[in-house]
């Protein structure tokens, strides 16, 4: 069989003539090509089999359901340069996830708002694309083969259900006088990959939630795979035996993708390589996928999983020859996972070289998969490149010698080495009002506070402020105590000063704040009070705000030593840093950023370094009680 390379091919009408079922083709040529027959030949391995085709779908201001590229993220040509998406959405477009007002207007094929058509979220038609050709069988040619891959945001939430946009590719042969199709949706099983592995094909889309359930809001973060909210087949080599056809006859294909109980979930199906065949040959393509198993940014230490599946789309067996069939090499920079490798058939590992090699047999229209795992070495610098592909040794024309070399796609990393800041700080305004407070630096979360319950107010508030849109707000009785965590550890670091900015005015009656500074075994570090003294002036602001640290032996020292300045109708900085002596703290009270006074004096047993949490508490149950509000929350960091 004569080899085509997919290209637009000039093509003038078929003079068909029937004698004994024989049909003699004559050239077409045509200057322009319709886009129905663009999408044809991005498809067709051998564009002069082509006799006509048309295309429809429900986007009446255009062709935006279907597309002809030559990449597409994950999605690469398995033939030629190019290759054929039909979509229930808009095909391949993918610059937002965003549909947040339900409109219709979110373009990525991955948007669980969907990009419907003529027929409205749920109404008839159904968004619908369909791809028809008239093809003519070459002399020798018995069967049709095509490579298919299926993505959808039905899947995960509606596997099982009947909300499953389904894809129907039908072949006509005339001779045989029967329809052979193929049916694929999310409830046919074949549907094996997530979000994680559809990187750039419109499909790498996440809940926000974190869990998929119904119609989400999804962006294209990693959030692992929990929160993976689109999946997709495998790279599926389809046709062979159950598409029969008959040389020299004119057959008919259908490719056709449609939604199914709504018009809000996109589906999109990637064809290519659409050939004929006469007697069973093997063809084999290998493709590799890789992924950090600790989710985020990859890092060293981190565990890379890698996975290689070679298809065999050809009719005939890849006999296991004479030689390795497929060889891989351990990325630089990475070590091999003891025992990762898999299969344990058929695969062995040359530590010398670092080389993982598998032998075996791969029958016709099947697959194998191969599988290991790397850690990433420390010791390297950021942004390193880990980088590296399979080599395929196969035999196309069957004599038993693997002559042909091919290579696997380029997995790549960029390794994120975390550097440790000087300081990190919370101002709360990316917190939601009226919630707990949540600080992460770089993926890392280093700040987090318990939630408010009935009867106290320990949250955030959007209403009061210093400097930053939000701030923190207390509001505490005697009934429980909550706390802020720290997970320093996290960062890499030991704390080195912690600073805040607070306001509170005067009260009425009695009422105390009470801060326990502790490590992770429970144990103090410092102890604040935040005292309402009674001045004897005219109520009701005869109670007036004074701030005091605590030691054993001498028992609440006032911050001012003078006493004469009172905490009232003014935002104070109260800064607590780590002496040169780690028996020693250090205590400095600002008016806005005037230092009034600064004090040094013994921990309570505990190195400052180890701060883990601090809880907050009031020993008294004021009828009135006073609202405090903390911002602009900073903590300076040491790696000592």
């Amino acid at each position: 069989m004569n080899r085509y390379n997919k290209s637009f091919v000039f093509i003038t009408i078929f003079f068909i003539i029937f004698s004994n079922l024989i049909i003699i083709n004559v050239e077409k040529t045509s200057a322009d090509p319709t886009f129905a027959e663009q999408l044809a030949n991005a498809i067709l391995h051998n564009t002069s089999t082509l006799n006509w085709a048309t295309y429809s779908d429900c986007d009446n201001s255009g062709n935006s359901q279907a597309g002809v590229f030559t990449s597409l993220g994950v999605m690469q040509p398995t033939d030629g340069s190019n290759f054929a998406v039909l979509s229930t959405g808009t095909a391949g477009f993918t610059p937002s996830t965003s549909d947040e007002n339900y409109d219709g207007n979110g373009d990525n094929p991955g948007d669980e708002r969907g990009s419907w058509f003529d027929g409205g979220k749920y109404g008839d038609p159904r968004d619908q694309a369909t791809l028809t050709m008239s093809l003519n069988v070459p002399s020798k040619m018995h069967y049709l083969h095509y490579d298919v891959q299926f993505f959808s945001t039905e899947a995960p939430e509606y596997i099982g259900s009947s909300f499953n946009d389904k894809l129907t590719i039908t072949v006509y042969s005339p001779f045989y006088d029967e329809e052979t199709e193929y049916i694929i949706d999310v409830n046919t099983g074949y549907f094996e990959l997530d979000s994680r592995f559809l990187d750039g094909s419109g499909f790498d889309v996440f809940a926000q939630s974190g869990y998929p359930s119904n119609v989400d809001i999804v962006d294209t973060i990693n959030r692992g795979s929990s929160a993976a909210d689109a999946m997709a087949t495998d790279l599926i080599p389809l046709g062979g035996e159950t598409h029969k056809v008959k040389p020299f006859e004119n057959i008919l294909v259908t490719i056709d993708i449609k939604d199914t109980g709504d018009n809000m979930f996109d589906s999109a199906v990637f064809i290519d390589n659409l050939h004929f065949s006469g007697e069973a040959e093997p063809k084999l393509i290998a493709r590799k996928f890789g992924n950090d198993i600790n989710g985020g940014l990859l890092e060293t230490g981190d565990i890379i999983n890698y996975t290689i599946k070679i298809t065999n789309t050809g009719g005939a067996a890849q006999e296991n020859n004479p030689g390795p069939e497929f060889e891989d090499y351990i990325p630089e920079n990475t070590t091999l996972v003891t025992d990762s490798i898999w299969p344990i058939s058929g695969t062995s590992y040359d530590p010398v070289n670092k080389k993982i090699t598998w032998n075996g047999r791969i029958p016709g229209q099947d697959l194998v998969k191969i599988g290991f795992k790397v850690t990433v070495n420390s010791n390297i610098v950021n942004n390193t490149n880990i980088s590296n592909r399979g080599i395929l040794y196969w035999d196309p024309d069957e004599d038993g010698d693997n002559d042909k070399t091919d290579y696997s796609n380029y997995v790549n990393f960029s390794v994120s080495v975390f550097q440790a800041p000087d300081s990190v700080q919370e101002t709360f305004e990316d917190d939601e009002a009226d919630g707990k407070a949540r600080q992460q630096y770089q993926g890392r979360t280093w700040f987090e506070t318990d939630e408010s319950t009935t009867g106290n107010s320990f949250e955030v508030a959007s209403s009061y402020h210093y400097d930053t849109p939000k701030s923190f707000k207390t509001k505490l009785r005697s009934s429980e105590v909550f706390s802020w965590d720290y997970s320093l550890d996290n960062l890499d670091s030991n704390i080195s000063y912690w600073e805040i900015r607070f306001k509170c005015g005067n009260s009425s009656e009695n009422s105390q704040l009470q801060l326990d500074f502790k490590n992770s075994l429970n144990n103090n570090i410092a102890k604040l009070q935040f005292k309402y003294t009674n001045t004897g002036t005219q109520k009701p602001t005869d109670w007036v705000l004074t701030l005091s640290y605590y030691l054993p032996a001498s028992g609440w020292i006032r911050i001012p030593s003078n006493h004469d300045e009172i905490l009232f109708n003014s935002w104070y900085k109260l800064r607590i840093e780590r002496n040169i002596d780690p028996s020693k703290i250090n205590y400095y009270l600002y008016r806005d950023d005037q230092l009034l006074e600064m004090q040094t004096a013994t921990n309570l047993g505990t190195p400052f370094k180890d701060l883990n949490r601090i809880d907050w508490y009031n020993s008294y149950e004021p009828i009135s009680n006073p609202i405090f509000f903390w911002d602009e929350h900073i903590i300076g960091l040491s790696q000592d």
